[in-house]
């Protein structure tokens, strides 16, 4: 079984400028702040991609996703199982593979 891991950045970064109301001033501080948004945003990018990684790699997180998906895949075959014996599943983390489908910049 796959599971796709995908960390969400919510939001976007904002740079407040502030001026002086010199024209010149200005242009220079809307050029940095447009750099800097483009700097902040692929760092945003990369630590959200990083975060996944390490979700991927955290033995106590695949733990878990074991356990809620072997309780919840338990609880759909079962919905509808009148009369009959219940179905046991268990899934461990070597039945699964974890992948990152954020974006890597």
């Amino acid at each position: 079984m796959t599971v796709n891991v995908d960390s969400q950045q919510d939001g976007t970064p904002d740079i407040v400028s502030t001026s002086s109301g010199i024209v010149d001033k200005a242009v220079d501080l809307l050029t940095a702040s447009k750099k800097a948004m483009d700097f902040i945003e692929e760092k945003a990018q990369e630590t959200v991609y990083e975060t996944s990684q390490e979700a991927i790699r955290d033995r106590e997180r695949q733990e878990k996703v074991a356990k809620y998906a072997a309780e919840n895949l338990e609880k759909l075959l079962n919905l509808d199982n009148q009369n009959q014996e219940d179905i046991d599943v268990q899934i461990s983390v070597s039945d699964l593979t974890f992948k990152n489908i954020d974006p890597k910049k």
